[in-house]
C-alpha cells in the first residue's frame, strides 16, 4: 500500500518538474500498480469462479447420490440375474438358509425377520444375520433392493 500512497504523492508533483531519478521511480511504481491492479482483478475473477462452484456443491452431491442409487441399483439387478441363471459366482456364495431366505423374500416381499425366523424354525436373531450376508453379498443397504 505504501507504493499507492508514493504514487499519488508522486502524480501529484508530477506537474513541478521530476528529475530522471524521480520520474524513473514514478514509472516504476506506475508499472506496478498496474501489476498489482491486474492481479487484483484476476484473483477477483477466481473468487468469483469459485464462489460459483460453491454454490454447485448441493446440486453435485444430489447427482453423485442418485449415481450411487443407480449403481446399488445395478450391482442388485447383477446379481439376481446371476442367482436366476444358476450361475455358480453367485450361489456359491449363498448358504442353503440364504438361498430360503431370498426365496422368502420373493415370494412375499412384506416378510417380517420374525415372519422368516417362524416359517424357518429359527431365532429372528438368526434370521437378521441371513438377511445382514444376503445384503451384503449383494452390495446392496435394503431389503427393496434385494427383491
Amino acid at each position: 500500500m505504501a507504493h499507492v500512497k508514493a504514487l499519488g504523492w508522486l502524480n501529484s508533483i508530477a506537474g513541478f518538474g521530476l528529475g530522471d531519478e524521480e520520474s524513473g521511480y514514478l514509472t516504476r511504481l506506475r508499472r506496478q500498480n498496474d501489476n498489482l491492479q491486474a492481479q487484483l482483478g484476476e484473483l477477483q475473477q477466481s473468487l468469483q469462479q469459485a464462489n460459483a462452484a460453491c454454490e454447485r456443491i448441493p446440486e453435485i452431491l444430489k447427482e453423485l447420490s442418485q449415481c450411487r442409487i443407480e449403481a446399488h441399483k445395478i450391482l442388485s439387478t447383477v446379481a439376481m440375474l446371476e442367482l436366476e441363471l444358476g450361475n455358480i459366482s453367485v450361489t456359491g456364495k449363498l448358504s442353503n438358509r440364504e438361498q430360503q431366505v431370498l426365496e422368502m423374500l420373493r415370494a412375499d416381499r412384506a416378510i417380517s425377520n420374525k415372519g422368516i425366523a417362524t416359517k424357518l424354525n429359527i431365532t429372528e436373531r438368526t434370521a437378521k444375520h441371513h438377511m445382514a450376508n444376503l445384503l451384503s453379498k449383494f452390495a446392496v443397504r435394503s431389503r427393496k433392493a434385494l427383491i
